[in-house]
Parts: C-alpha cells; structure tokens; sequence
C-alpha cells in the first residue's frame, strides 16, 4: 500500500507532468441567520463547495521547453478538462484557474509549474479507484451480518420440532446431525460433551459456532497461505506465530483453494452422508431417519460453507502482496468457485422453501419469506466478490500474448520487455507452465503484461 503502489501520472487534458508537492482545498458552504440582541446564531448547511486543487510541477530534461509549451497550451485553452491527480485519481472535469512558471539559474534545463485548479462538476468523490483491501473490510462486514441471518433463520426453521409431537423424531435426527458435525471437526476445534449438547439444543447459536469452526479448520487447512492463516487468532494448536510470514505462490494458493472448496463441499452434503452411512457418525441415529429430516440442516450447511468460501477468497485478493502473486486465471478462479456455489445455494434455498410461500397466510413461522432475505444477501455477497475481483485485476497492466524472437531466458526477457531484470518473478507467475525458466526458445509464446 501507500505511494509506491497507488500513486498515478499526473495529467491535465491529457498533457503528463510530475509533481512534487500538492495542497487541497475543502469547505462547506452555508447561510447565516443571526437575531438583533441575540447572541450567536443558525446555521443551514448549504453543501460542500467546490474542491480547489493546487499542485507543483516539474518540468526538466533537453526538452523540458516542449513539455512546456504543451502544458501551457492545455491551460490555456478555454473549457474544463480532465484532471489526473496523483493521490486521488480522476476529476472529470476541472477549471485551471490559474499558473506561475518559475525559473531558476541554479537549476537549467528545468522549471516548476504552480498550478490551481477548480473542481467543475457536482458528485465526485476523492479517491476515484477504491482500494481491494477497504472494499474487502466492507465485504467482510457483509458476510458477518449473513451468518447472523442464517443463524437466526435456522432457529426459526427448528424451533417447531420441539413443540410438535409428530416432529419429535427430526428434533433427535437434527440434534444428532449437529453433534456429528461438530465431532467431525474435532481435529481443529474440540467440544466437551456439555458443549455438544447445548451447542445441539440451541441451533441458532450453533450455526454461529460452525462459522467459527470452519474459520479456524480453513487456517489449519490452508495454514501454507499466510493471509488465511493469520485470519484468526486460534488454531487447534491454541498458539499463534510472532513471525511475519510470507506470501504464498499461485501454486500453492490453488492448492490450499482446492483443499477448502472440497473441504466445504463435503460439509453440505456431510448430514445425507450421515443417513445414508457414507459417513460413520459417533453418535448414532434412530433407525427411521430419512433424508428428508436433515433438508434444513443441509440448507443451513450450504450458507455456512458459501460463506466461509467467499471469506476466504476475500481475505486473498484483499491481501495487497498475496493478490500480486495470482495469475489472472487464479482470480477468476477463487471468483468462480465461491459464484457457482452461492448460485447452488441459491437453488437449494428455492426448492426447499419456495412451497411454504404458499403457506404464510396460514402459519405464524417467518420460513415461507425469510428465506428470500438470505437469497438476497448472497446475490450481494456474488457481486460484492466479483467487483472484488475485477478489482484486483484492474490495478494490473493489461494481459497480452508475446512471441520470444529469439533463444532465451525469463531474466533476460524481463530485462529487454521491461527494462527491470526483477520484474522475471513475474513472468514466472504468470506462465506456470514453464519447467525450465532458463530455455526458453524463439518462437515461444508467453503471458506479459502489457508495460
């Protein structure tokens, strides 16, 4: 973060400069009521006044005088233009109200540029490109306000099984489904046999505890991706790391993401694997149980485990030194995955309570329409991941296609492309299929960035 990955080129019509020094100038406007004999007086708030750029430009080198003229031009010519501001980015439109020229005999070859500028259009916003890491603090947030839903939503869904003779049985078959899952996770977090079973009596706050579970199983899992292991503050271990670890490769991260989408996978269809005995649960079930009496466990599972998918995957294209080391068909990926499962979500919300919509006139359970609510929010959760993506991807030169014209090697290549021998850890990241970094023949065809 900071200048060295967000500053921008400077530009006014279109004419580049640099800058070394600039100052804004913000305010309100108002309207002042004031009463004779009276001390003090009101205020109304008239909205904010246009915002006054003021930067200082340089200008040197053999043809600094033609740099000149062009940047004077532009100011000169009658109308506004666009601005690029180094900090905040892109203003539409801006008057340039006006500029000194100064030149000094200490300094040849050179001059600075004061120059002012006045902001020309209402509803722009500072900071024009939004930053992945506040727009993933953001979609975090979101994603703690779904697990609250769903968890009082699977409340409502349960609380009639203790109260209904008829649903007597399911209560037992749900209580022991959520004891076996959380058994099952007993290699990350370990439950005492009071906390199962009050854990079991309590759905609304057990589906909390899942969440919290699935959290620290995704650190253990994928303990190799920093960003995710550092995510929470205890592993089963209970102990954390003082030392600052490092980013993960692109291999390594897509391994570790296989690992967790096939981990949560498994986790909504882990109370059917129950039942059918795919899975041998420690606790037993009664000899009746069926399919059918899990339904709202497994729809309740599917939004914790979209949920935990989409909070990891934001954790990694948040983190700005992990991000950098994906390749752009890794992003699309983590994108991807989390999408298709909310969209599998989704559906499996709608076949299982679409029906009782029918039924809302005639019962006082909130199922029939609060779980539209939830299909909502993980619409907002697709989108908010796939801008999330896009992004990422956005503050990366363009991905293009280049032919080596000669015998070669990837250090070389980084050199003669981009003048920046350092930049090959780049070009490996970005053609993993390359064995051999050193032999690489003419006429091969590599990923590159565009500058």
């Amino acid at each position: 973060m900071g200048w060295a990955e967000n500053l921008q080129n400077a530009s006014y019509k279109g004419v580049i400069f640099d800058v070394t020094k600039t100052r804004e100038q913000n305010g309100r406007d108002h309207a002042e009521y004031t009463y004779p004999h009276v001390d003090g007086g009101d205020l109304k708030d008239l909205g904010r006044k246009p915002r006054q750029f003021s930067l200082t430009a340089i200008l040197w080198g053999d043809s600094y005088e033609y740099k000149l003229q062009q940047l004077t031009a532009a100011l000169d010519e009658p109308g506004g233009g666009e601005l690029i501001h180094p900090i905040y980015g892109s203003f539409p439109s801006v008057l340039a109200l006006d500029y000194t020229v100064d030149h000094d005999a200490e300094n040849p070859d050179s001059c600075t540029v004061e120059l002012s500028f006045l902001e020309n259009r209402t509803g722009t916003a500072l900071f024009s490109t939004a930053l992945p890491e506040m727009f993933g603090s953001s979609l975090f947030d979101k994603l703690d306000a779904l697990t609250s839903k769903v968890a009082d939503f699977f409340a409502a869904v349960t609380a009639p099984l203790n109260t209904v003779n008829s649903l007597i049985k399911r209560a037992r078959i749900v209580e022991s489904t959520l004891m076996n899952t959380l058994l099952t996770f007993d290699d990350d977090v370990s439950h005492t046999t009071a906390q199962l079973t009050s854990l079991a009596g309590t759905p609304g706050q057990f589906i909390q505890e899942l969440s919290e579970v699935l959290e620290i199983h995704t650190a253990n899992v994928a303990s190799a991706v920093p960003a995710l292991a550092v995510s929470v503050v205890e592993t089963v271990t209970g102990q954390t790391s003082s030392e600052e670890p490092e980013v993960a490769s692109s291999s390594t991260v897509a391994v570790n993401w296989n690992r967790i989408v096939s981990d949560m996978d498994e986790l909504v269809t882990l109370p059917e694997s129950f039942i059918s005995g795919d899975v041998t649960p420690e606790i037993p079930y009664p000899t009746d149980a069926s399919l059918a009496d899990v339904q709202d466990v497994r729809a309740a599972y599917a939004v914790a485990a979209v949920t935990e998918l989409a909070s990891a995957a934001t954790a990694i294209l948040s983190d700005d030194d992990q991000s950098a080391q994906l390749t752009p068909d890794s992003i699309e990926q983590l994108v991807d995955d989390v999408r298709t499962r909310i969209q599998s979500t989704i559906d499996l919300l709608r076949i299982r309570y679409e029906p009782d919509r029918e039924l809302i006139t005639e019962t006082s359970s909130p199922v029939g329409i609060a779980w539209l609510d939830l299909v909502e929010d993980l619409k907002t959760v697709a989108l908010s991941l796939q801008d999330l993506g896009l992004m990422v991807l956005s503050r990366r030169p363009p991905l293009i296609r280049r032919r080596v014209d000669a015998d070669s090697c990837l250090l070389l290549l980084a050199h003669l492309w981009y003048a920046d021998y350092s930049r090959v850890s780049e070009l490996v990241r970005l053609n993993p299929q390359i064995s051999e970094p050193n032999r690489i023949t003419a006429g091969m065809v590599l990923n590159a960035y565009a500058k």
